[in-house]
Parts: C-alpha cells; structure tokens; sequence
C-alpha cells in the first residue's frame, strides 16, 4: 500500500535515502566490530585468577617432578646396592672356580710328572735289559765257536 502511494517525485529522492541509511548501518557494524575486538580481552580480575591458577599448577608439577627425581635416585642407589651383592657373588664364585681348577692342575701336574717318572725309570730298566741281552747273545756266541770245529 505505501509503494503504491509514492509519486514519481518521491523516488528520486529515495535512492539517496536508501544510500544513506545503508552507509550509516555500514558505519554502525563496523564501530561494533571494532567495540567487541577491543572489549575481548578479559579483565584484570580474571586474568589474575587463571594467573595463581597455573601458578599453583606448576607449583605442583614442580612437586610431582621433585618426588619422581628422588624415587629414581632411591632406585638408583638399590640398583648399585643389588649390583655389588651380586657381582660380589659372581667373583666369590670365580674364586672358587679357580681353586678347584688350581687344585685339578696340580693333583694333574703330579700325575703327568709321575708317569714321566714312570717312563724314565722303565726306559732305564729297559736299557738294562737290552745290555743283559746283548751280554747272553755275545756269551751265546762265543760258546757256539768255541764248540764248532
């Protein structure tokens, strides 16, 4: 009803009219643009809760790290303390080891230098032998020309 109530004069002025009020609308959007980028920051007050905040969060990460580098270090000193009872254990064996293997070379060693003993007194005995052998073979001998004519 009210566009069909418009005269032909009253449409040249409505483009300007309509230019107008969309740059003013225009303006307005952006000063509230500019009013809410600005109002984003938070206030003072917050900023100082979430600031004790973290603080006592690291505060108590600062804690929780402190208790695990003393668990690892008590770790640390049973783990050397375990290491030396068994390595003490593994060296007491060793020794052990050798004893024995010590003692087998010896009771061996006397063995060996017995049948070297052995061998020595049979290679004498066996040498007498030969001499005794030889001296019947040469008795032998000269028996058997002094009977052949």
């Amino acid at each position: 009803m009210i566009l069909s109530q418009l005269a032909p004069d009253m449409t040249k002025g409505l483009a300007a009219w309509l230019v107008s009020a969309g740059a003013v609308l225009w303006i307005f959007n952006e000063g509230r643009k500019a009013f809410k980028r600005k109002s984003a920051y938070p206030p003072n007050e917050q900023l100082e809760i979430s600031h004790n905040l973290l603080t006592r969060r690291v505060d108590g990460l600062d804690l929780h790290v402190s208790a695990l580098r003393q668990e690892l270090e008590k770790d640390r000193r049973d783990n050397e303390i375990h290491a030396s009872q068994r390595s003490r254990t593994i060296f007491s064996q060793i020794d052990k080891t050798r004893l024995e293997i010590k003692g087998d070379m010896q009771k061996q060693g006397d063995e060996i230098r017995e049948i070297a003993v052995s061998c020595g007194e049979m290679s004498v005995a066996n040498n007498l032998q030969n001499q005794r052998l030889a001296q019947i073979e040469a008795k032998l001998d000269r028996l058997i020309e002094r009977k052949s004519p």
